[in-house]
């Protein structure tokens, strides 16, 4: 049977140079009940930058921190950041060493004052046990008397409090909890990816040995670094600690954080890449999740389709603007209509007029976008019909959630690849010209970024030369050629 040892984990400022306290915690020997004794797992995260410190701390799963306080450099807004990730990842014990302290009667006195501003409960976050000790770091920390200069002291030295501790994480038993099950959380993140979290975008949610799909369906707030309190936040950006909402695909078994770190703990991945991207605290499951049942209906997707007599599927047209995407999409319409066929086309700037006429063009507001117009897709779809999506849909991982509501015969990805350049000359809508003079902010292939398809079933040359009647011809012969129409 593999024993796990206890976990220490230290932070420490930075700049903090003397090694004698280091040199201690290597040495530090603690024995159990029965005479023997006890190893440790040492971890320093003193070193490490804002964006590390918090993923580190978090996830960690220590069972005792020490956060090290030099007075030197004064009480630091990163000293009251550590001590908020420490609480919030439920370390359970908590000590905090204050070094450098001044000398003669004033000692008593700056302890006494930074004690109680590090007493202070951290916002809504709350602490497990804490004790506060004083250290000099010049001589030996762990030497069995502290030492005449805290004479005034009356508590545990460092090491007896670190023994204490130790010994007690030892001998604690964690009792069995029952675990439950939810498909939607409230959750703490630590976004790590350089890539920023979207709202809506699709995630992959680790959770030990389970899997589903998941979306932030609305983030809360996120924390302010300077101050602990809340920041109204579209998004999370590396080294952020956000507190939002969770939608899973599948339900999950789990336990709150507060309850098992483990059981309580997840990681998310982009879909795409595989990049861990952020990890995760479950604070509660949201109850509404479980009064939301799927309703099966007998009228089916094939019973429709056979009603109308054709194959449904989603034609879906992405390209800068000005590429010629509606244009293209129009004839492709008008042709299959005069073939007889169902259809319907949700065109970029229609859309915006009603189902999304609440969103602007931030990249927030594009994720959302573009999830509205896949799930209005899948309904047409689910009608029987063949529905034409016509939007510049930048981003590749939204285009990858877009195909994953559809069977893969159902998905057409359509790019039409018309250079910038050609876009620009054409700007039916003068679009570009206020771009390029700052009257547009937020414009896809000027200061928003357009990532284009890696593997799109068609690929249309929308350059100068192109007749949008010779690539909707295109679209028709592959679209026979895979049997969708005959």
């Amino acid at each position: 049977m593999t024993v796990n040892k206890p976990q220490l984990t230290v932070c420490a400022p930075s700049y903090f140079s003397n090694r004698n306290l280091w040199s201690g915690l290597t040495r530090l020997t603690v024995s159990d009940n029965a005479g023997g004794d006890i190893s440790f797992e040492f971890k320093d995260v003193s070193s490490l930058d804002f964006k590390s410190l918090n993923l580190e701390i978090l996830q960690a799963q220590a069972d005792i921190a020490l956060i090290v306080v030099d007075t030197t450099y004064g009480l630091g807004k990163r000293d009251r950041w550590v001590k908020a990730m420490t609480c919030l990842s439920r370390i359970p014990k908590l000590v905090i060493a204050i070094d450098n302290l001044v000398h003669e009667e004033a000692a008593h006195e700056q302890f006494r004052e930074i004690s109680e501003e590090l007493a202070d409960q951290i916002g809504e976050i709350d602490c497990l046990e804490q004790t506060i000790v004083p250290v000099d770091s010049t001589v030996d920390a762990f030497a069995d008397e502290m030492g005449g200069q805290f004479d005034w002291y009356q508590g545990p030295d460092l090491a007896s409090t670190l023994r204490n501790f130790l010994t007690n994480v030892k001998d604690e038993e964690k009792g069995i909890e029952t675990t439950l099950s939810s498909d939607q959380f409230a959750v703490h993140l630590c976004w790590s990816a350089e890539v920023p979290m979207l709202p809506g975008r699709g995630y992959r949610l680790v959770h030990g040995d389970q899997q589903t799909d998941a979306q932030i369906s609305e983030l809360k707030y996120k924390l302010n670094p300077e101050t602990m309190g809340h920041l109204a936040a579209k998004t999370l950006l590396p080294g952020d600690i956000g507190y939002a909402n969770i939608a899973l695909l599948d339900t999950i078994s789990f336990l709150p954080f507060d309850v098992d770190r483990q059981q309580g703990s997840f990681w998310l991945e982009n879909k795409v890449t595989g990049e861990k991207v952020a990890f995760g605290l479950i604070k509660h499951e949201l109850r509404r999740a479980t009064n939301i049942k799927w309703h099966i209906l007998e009228v089916d997707k094939t019973a429709r389709a056979t009603a109308k007599g054709q194959i449904p599927c989603v034609l879906w047209f992405t390209g800068l603007s000005g590429s010629g995407k509606s244009t293209v999409a129009t004839i492709i319409d008008k042709k299959l209509h005069t073939m007889g066929k169902h259809t319907y086309l949700l065109d970029g700037d229609n859309v915006r007029h009603g189902l999304c006429r609440d969103l602007g063009f931030t990249d927030a507001d594009r994720v959302e976008n573009m999830r509205r117009i896949s799930e209005t897709a899948k309904l047409f779809v689910d009608a029987g019909m063949i529905v034409l999506v016509s939007f510049i849909s930048p981003f590749r991982s939204e285009r990858a959630a877009a195909r994953a509501q559809f069977d893969d015969d159902e998905f057409l990805e359509i790019f039409v690849d018309t250079p910038l350049e050609e876009c620009e000359k054409r700007d039916p809508k003068g679009l570009y010209k206020k771009a390029r003079a700052g009257q547009l902010k937020n414009f896809t292939g000027i200061d928003s970024p357009y990532e284009a398809p890696e593997k799109a079933e068609i690929i249309l040359p929308g350059g100068a030369s192109a007749s949008a009647a010779d690539l909707a011809d295109q679209v028709i012969s592959e679209m026979e050629k895979l049997r969708l129409i005959a």
